[in-house]
């Protein structure tokens, strides 16, 4: 079974590594009860936003993705 983890880690970090190349804001949201250090990985081979959210609920996901898109904004405004 830890093959087909680790083959599934190394193909979503391929993945990640091709959709940042398109140069897109992402976020990556991890809802696991704890971090985990395979969605920060992932994040980062997308050069993408990471957020824990360990107990997520509807307003807490839009209030935390509306932030980072204001954040986004102010970005490429300056």
């Amino acid at each position: 079974m830890r093959v087909f983890r680790v083959k599934a880690m190394e193909d979503a970090l391929a993945s990640g590594r091709r959709l940042a190349e398109l140069q897109q804001p992402v976020i990556v949201i991890d809802t696991s009860a704890r971090p985990a250090e395979q969605a920060a990985s992932l994040a980062r081979a997308m050069h993408a936003r990471y957020l824990p959210l360990p107990q997520a609920d509807p307003q807490k996901l839009v209030s935390a993705v509306s932030a980072l898109q204001g954040q986004e904004r102010e970005r490429r405004a300056s």
